[in-house]
C-alpha cells in the first residue's frame, strides 16, 4: 500500500491487520468531525479526508495491493479512532502491506524461531520477539508498555520515541 499523507499538527496514526478475507485500517484519532470527514472506498484504492476541529484536514490516499468488495467494505467513527474494513475480494490472498516504519517484517519467520511447545501462549510469543529484536525494537517494546499501562505495545521505536505513549481506553463495552 503506498500512501501519501499530510499530517496535522496533533499527529493522527494509523494501523493495519488482515485476515483471510478483510483488511482492516485503523486511524487513531480524537475528535474527528463525521460530517466533515469523507472515505472512499474503491476496488483498487482507499481515500481518507479526516476533518477535526482546530486542525487541518488529515488526508491519506492509498492504491491498495489488492482489489476489495467496494459494496461489503465499510467504516465506522468512534471517539478515539476510525476503523475501515476493507473485504478482500478474493478472500484468502495475503496482501503484502508495510509497518508503519515502512519496513517489511516477516512475522512467520519470527514465529518459527519460537519452539512448538510454547506457541500456545503469548507471553512466550511477546518474549521471542523481544529477544530476537535489534535494541530499537526493544527501546520502543518498553517505552510503550511502560508508559501505557500496559495496554500499548509498540516495536516502532521512530513513532515512540518523540513522544509520550498514551493510555489506551476502550470505548466499547
Amino acid at each position: 500500500m503506498q500512501a501519501s499523507m499530510s499530517r496535522t499538527e496533533e499527529k493522527i496514526s494509523y494501523d493495519w491487520s488482515q485476515t483471510s478475507d478483510a483488511v482492516l485500517l485503523i486511524f487513531r484519532a480524537s475528535k474527528v468531525v463525521k460530517s466533515g470527514s469523507d472515505i472512499e472506498i474503491d476496488k483498487s484504492s482507499v481515500d481518507v479526508s479526516l476533518s477535526r476541529p482546530d486542525c487541518p484536514d488529515y488526508v491519506m490516499s492509498s492504491r491498495l495491493p489488492g482489489e476489495v468488495n467496494v459494496r461489503s467494505s465499510s467504516y465506522t467513527f468512534y471517539s478515539d479512532r476510525v476503523e475501515i474494513r476493507l473485504v478482500k475480494a478474493s478472500p484468502g490472498e495475503e496482501w503484502r502491506l508495510p509497518d508503519r516504519s515502512g519496513t517489511k517484517k516477516d512475522w512467520e519467520k519470527i514465529a518459527s524461531t519460537i519452539p512448538d511447545q510454547d506457541k500456545g501462549s503469548i507471553d512466550h510469543v511477546l518474549q521471542s520477539i523481544y529477544e530476537n529484536a535489534d535494541e530499537d525494537t526493544r527501546r520502543a517494546m518498553n517505552k510503550s508498555m511502560q508508559e501505557s499501562n500496559g495496554t500499548v505495545l509498540s516495536t516502532d521505536w521512530a513513532k515512540v520515541a518523540s513522544g509520550r505513549v498514551e493510555t489506551y481506553k476502550s470505548t466499547e463495552s
